[in-house]
């Protein structure tokens, strides 16, 4: 019986949950094959058109992310060869027509976030609630104003918290 050609996979993953119109974001992506394990890959970010926007790499295990500011009524792509050498193509998720993205960085504190929205417009929600947890427990919690900036930013503080995820919501 002759053994089936490998498949690969790339999977996509706007940091905060969604991309939103002209709020720059991260998107994070993942290559695997079938069986789930991961494979390096080098991609092009391309738009609707075909235009190649940027060229990006998987840095560690399959994984890397790019930057992204959507733009209004534009989509793009991923076009990417998997290690057999056939060129694949995933759509990324349509970006939101407003809303806000919440980003996270580690610093030698602990992790800092910014919550965004479009410059342009009003706050879609004038205040959020922002919650870490790890391991069950909230280890910090604060109410984001954002009536008055486009970008706030805070750091959520890891010092003495147990080894382990933090999940930011």
């Amino acid at each position: 019986k002759p053994k089936p050609a490998p498949q690969y996979f790339l999977e996509l993953f706007p940091e905060g949950g969604d991309l939103v119109q002209g709020v720059p974001s991260r998107l994070a992506f993942k290559a695997t094959d079938n069986r789930g394990w991961p494979v390096a890959v080098s991609a092009d970010l391309v738009n609707g058109k075909g235009a190649k926007l940027e060229s990006i790499r998987s840095t560690h295990n399959g994984m890397g992310f790019l930057h992204l500011n959507p733009v209004k009524g534009e989509s793009y792509k991923i076009s990417w060869k998997d290690p057999s050498g056939k060129l694949q193509q995933v759509a990324v998720p349509p970006a939101k027509p407003d809303g806000i993205v919440l980003e996270l960085n580690h610093t030698e504190g602990g992790i800092q976030f910014n919550i965004k929205r479009r410059e342009t417009e009003s706050a879609p929600l004038p205040a959020v609630q922002v919650i870490a947890q790890t391991q069950q427990q909230m280890i910090y919690r604060a109410k984001v104003n954002l009536t008055k900036s486009a970008l706030v930013s805070a750091v959520i503080p890891t010092e003495g918290v147990p080894a382990g995820i933090v999940q930011v919501t």
